[in-house]
């Protein structure tokens, strides 16, 4: 199921109302060929969307006002996580205002992707980890270092949520493609709302 970015404006503009012209300016430059960087931003507004429209199980926040962590793992040349928190700090979501992280893979002494004790225990103190286009082939090492955790896995490739991510915002041609995995969310003890499962296509691990 595709939500077409003019339906991205009415779901964001009672939440990340900062983000609404840039919406606006995706979808009328979808027609012609959206670039990346306008892209990441709708990506944001939805990112910021759905931390409203999650809960947590009981334990995983402090306090009530303990601020949600959004983690973003990989190359994110189109600034997604810049975007988001200078917009975010502007807002909250249930009461609580963010924090945002950028995490990537240790390179090891061979050259090769190494997940360090301390960047698993970073991954796994976040509450979303948004895992970008970068990360496709390094999925199920990812996944697994929050394996039995609570942290909302969100991802912008069509395979994340097939690979046992949470969420996945694919764009396409002047849409954006919501897929949700409920047993990745189930397992998670993490409960995403009727009103977000509604635009969503709903799929399982291959």
């Amino acid at each position: 199921m595709g939500v077409r970015l003019r339906k991205v404006i009415v779901i964001c503009a009672l939440t990340f109302g900062a983000l609404l012209s840039v919406t606006v300016a995706y979808c009328k430059g979808s027609e012609q060929g959206a670039d990346a960087e306008k892209a990441a931003k709708v990506k944001a507004a939805l990112v910021y969307h759905l931390s409203e429209l999650t809960q947590w199980p009981d334990g995983v926040f402090d306090q009530d006002t303990t601020p949600i962590t959004v983690g973003v793992f990989g190359d994110d040349p189109f600034g997604f996580a810049d975007y988001f928190q200078s917009q975010s700090a502007n807002f909250t979501a249930q009461g609580r205002t963010f924090i945002v992280r950028k995490l990537s893979f240790h390179i090891g002494k061979k050259g090769q992707n190494d997940l360090t004790e301390t960047l698993k225990k970073s991954m796994r103190e976040c509450n979303i980890l948004f895992v970008t286009a970068s990360e496709a082939r390094n999925l199920s090492q990812i996944l697994a270092s929050v394996r039995d955790s609570s942290v909302l896995m969100v991802g912008e490739t069509e395979n994340f949520a097939l690979s046992g991510g949470m969420v996945s915002f694919v764009t396409d041609k002047g849409s954006v493609k919501i897929y949700v995995n409920l047993p990745a969310l189930k397992k998670g003890r993490i409960h995403a709302s009727s009103e977000f499962l509604r635009h969503a296509q709903v799929v399982e691990s291959k």
